[in-house]
């Protein structure tokens, strides 16, 4: 599992094989294949995989992702 968010910044995230888990904002999102997430900036958010296979995802920033937007708040 990894939390984080980006600070400035709105994150799309496509998943593109695998089923993932989100919790952000105190409810969770079960994501499929084909299926999009926005985040708000600032909006923290735990992406986790709940299947023994590889899961994909494909992030879209805006603006750009840097290093300095982006905020770790958990991993496990």
């Amino acid at each position: 599992m990894v939390a984080n968010r980006l600070i400035g910044a709105t994150d799309l995230i496509n998943i593109i094989h695998g089923d993932i888990v989100i919790d952000s904002v105190d409810r969770f999102l079960h994501v499929s294949p084909g299926m999009a997430v926005l985040f708000l900036p600032g909006q923290p958010k735990k992406i986790r995989n709940e299947e023994e296979a590889t899961s994909a995802i494909l992030s879209f920033v805006d603006p750009a992702w840097r290093p300095e937007i982006f905020e770790l708040l958990e991993e496990s």
